[in-house]
């Protein structure tokens, strides 16, 4: 379980974000969607979660060979 979720507005705020983590040492999260069910993105020892379903929510590129996205904020 994660000791904090965020749900960051901008791309500048998941920066700031990820960068204090990293100089605090706190394990750092991303979730984007999905169901979770393979506990992929599971809080193993606290930290903080990002929530990115919210506002990162216009894909603009999409990768399906290797599934992955590229999303902005709305």
């Amino acid at each position: 379980m994660p000791d904090v979720v965020a749900y960051p507005d901008t791309k500048e705020q998941v920066e700031q974000i990820v960068a204090y983590c990293q100089q605090e040492k706190i394990p750092v999260y991303v979730y984007g969607g999905g169901s979770s069910v393979t506990r992929g993105v599971e809080c193993m020892k606290g930290g903080i979660s990002l929530d990115m379903r919210l506002r990162f929510d216009k894909v603009i590129e999409f990768n399906e060979k290797i599934r992955q996205s590229r999303c902005r904020q709305a």
